[in-house]
C-alpha cells in the first residue's frame, strides 16, 4: 500500500503502526525507539512473535501440499511466498539470472514433488517448463481436460445405470444385474446344459419304454 501510495520507506514505520493489533502491537513497543523506526526491524519482529520464523517457513515449503480448494496456481503462489520468507533472497540475488533460475528449479521439483497423482507428475516433468507458474498451468490445463472427458462419459455411463429411478426416467421398473453377475450366471448356465441333456434323454427313453409317451 505505501509502496502503491509512492511513500517513502522511512515513512513506512509510521504508517504501520496504527493498524497494528495484538500480538503485532505488543511486538512493535517491545522494540527500542530507534528501531522502530527500521521497517526491517519492525516486520522481523513481529514475525518472530507469530512464530513464522524462516525456520517455520522451510517448513511449510517442505510440507506444503495443494488445498482441495485452491487450484494449481494458488498452491505454486503459495508454496513461492514460503520459498522467499524462508531464504529472504536479497534484491540483488533476485535481479540475478542465475540465481533466479535456480530457485525457480527449487520450487519446481518441491510442488512436482508434492503430487501425488504420479501420471500427472510425469507428464508435467516431461514439459519441462522453466517457471513453476508455467508447471501450475499445465496442471490446471490436466485437470480441466480430465474433468470435461468425465462430464462426456457419465451421461452415457448414467443412462445404463442398473439404479436409474424409473420416476425420473420415465420407464418402467426393471430388474437388470450387474455385469459380472451376468457373466458369472451365463458361464454356470452353460456348464450345466450337457448334464441336462443327459438328464432329458434319459427321462425321453425311460418313458418310451413305460409306454407314458
Amino acid at each position: 500500500m505505501a509502496t502503491a501510495a509512492k511513500k517513502e520507506k522511512d515513512d513506512w514505520p509510521r504508517l504501520l503502526e496504527p493498524y497494528l493489533t495484538g500480538k503485532a502491537q505488543k511486538a512493535f513497543h517491545a522494540l527500542h525507539e530507534e528501531d522502530k523506526k527500521d521497517f526491517s526491524k519492525i516486520v522481523d519482529i513481529i514475525l518472530r512473535h507469530y512464530q513464522l520464523t524462516p525456520d517455520a517457513y522451510r517448513l511449510k515449503f517442505k510440507t506444503a501440499s495443494k488445498k482441495p480448494d485452491e487450484t494449481f496456481e494458488e498452491f505454486a503462489t503459495r508454496l513461492e511466498l514460503y520459498f522467499k520468507r524462508w531464504l529472504k533472497p536479497s534484491e540483488t540475488s533476485k535481479t540475478t539470472e542465475d540465481v533466479t533460475r535456480m530457485f525457480e528449479m527449487i520450487v519446481i521439483d518441491q510442488f512436482l514433488t508434492s503430487i501425488r497423482n504420479e501420471t500427472l507428475r510425469t507428464k508435467l516433468r516431461e514439459k519441462k517448463k522453466s517457471t513453476v507458474q508455467a508447471v501450475a498451468r499445465c496442471a490446471d490445463e490436466y485437470l480441466l481436460n480430465r474433468n470435461m472427458e468425465a462430464s462426456f462419459q457419465n451421461p452415457y455411463k448414467s443412462s445404463m445405470t442398473p439404479h436409474a429411478n424409473p420416476q425420473e426416467t420415465g420407464s418402467s421398473p426393471s430388474k437388470t444385474f450387474p455385469s459380472h453377475n451376468y457373466r458369472r450366471i451365463t458361464r454356470s448356465t452353460t456348464s450345466l446344459l450337457p448334464n441336462a441333456m443327459e438328464h432329458l434323454k434319459l427321462y425321453v427313453t425311460g418313458a418310451i419304454n413305460l409306454g407314458i409317451v
